[in-house]
């Protein structure tokens, strides 16, 4: 007897991705099909009808939920996403753009102060573990239950402020990483941005640090991360003339990892103390 599970799918999956199949529907959706199937590992027709009857259990979930999107659009309700194009617009190839935002974390992004030491996370340590990917695909997402953005729903402790803040970090980190892509060319393909040249980099930035450091704190007092204080500027400028003191290391890192990553091979070797190299850690 024959079942199913004996019947390949590779057939179905060739026409759908040549679009050789009899059907009213157009390209695109045939290509998300096509695109779900392969996430779903389709071997067989077997596979098929397994998929039908998994997937038929969400359609009350799904009913609930639509009723719910409804209800919010009578009520005039706008969504608060938001999205990031920045890497696609410069070119970025998707491994690389997968490789970078999956392997980095929140803590990566410019959204602690510096001359605090460590990383804000005391209260709400698992947030440090959250990769870019994730949190990128959080603020362009409602949560069902309250069709608030599902970032904000889950991370307690982010008002709209903190929120905008960790926004603007994200752009300027899409930003810097793509012009990172674009200078180094084919040798990051694949790679994760944030450290790629991480080395030669770092060690102008150590032999810069006083005068870098120096010329962020004279540059304003509104940076990506929020403000820097006359005492937070007073703490990163003892931290950096004294960085051999095991209490300032922390600072010292943060600093080195900040200018590291934050500024091309190029950007450095053209002069590491320049206030151009050093603006787009400033708020306008």
């Amino acid at each position: 007897m024959i079942k199913l599970d004996d019947v390949s799918a590779e057939r179905l999956m060739f026409d759908l991705k040549y679009h050789n199949i009899l059907s009213g529907e157009n390209n695109a959706n045939i290509n998300e099909l096509y695109s779900l199937l392969q996430k779903l590992d389709i071997a067989s027709y077997g596979d098929i009808e397994k998929a039908r009857k998994l997937l038929s259990m969400l359609d009350s979930r799904l009913k609930h939920v639509s009723g719910y999107v409804e209800h919010q659009n009578e009520k005039g309700k706008e969504p608060v996403l938001y999205t990031f194009d920045t890497f696609k617009g410069y070119g970025v190839d998707d491994e690389t753009i997968s490789k970078t935002d999956n392997n980095n974390k929140i803590n990566d992004l410019l959204i602690n102060n510096p001359a605090r030491g460590g990383y804000s996370w005391e209260k709400n340590p698992r947030y440090k573990d959250w990769s870019v990917a994730y949190v990128k695909f959080l603020l362009g997402h409602l949560d069902e239950w309250n069709m608030k953005n599902a970032f904000m729903s889950k991370a307690i402790g982010f008002g709209e402020l903190k929120t905008q803040r960790l926004v603007n970090a994200i752009n300027l980190y899409d930003k810097q990483l793509a012009k990172q892509y674009k200078e180094t060319g084919k040798r990051s393909r694949g790679e994760n941005l944030l450290y790629v040249d991480f080395d030669e980099k770092s060690n102008i930035v150590l032999d810069n640090l006083y005068e870098m450091t120096e010329c962020l704190v004279d540059s304003g007092d509104d940076f990506i991360w929020g403000k820097l204080t006359d005492k937070d500027k007073l703490r990163l400028m003892e931290a950096v003339k004294r960085s051999g003191v095991e209490e300032n290391q922390a600072i010292v890192c943060n600093l080195i990892g900040m200018f590291s990553n934050y500024t091309t091979l190029n950007e450095l070797k053209q002069g590491a103390t320049k206030p151009k190299t050093l603006r787009k850690f400033i708020v306008k």
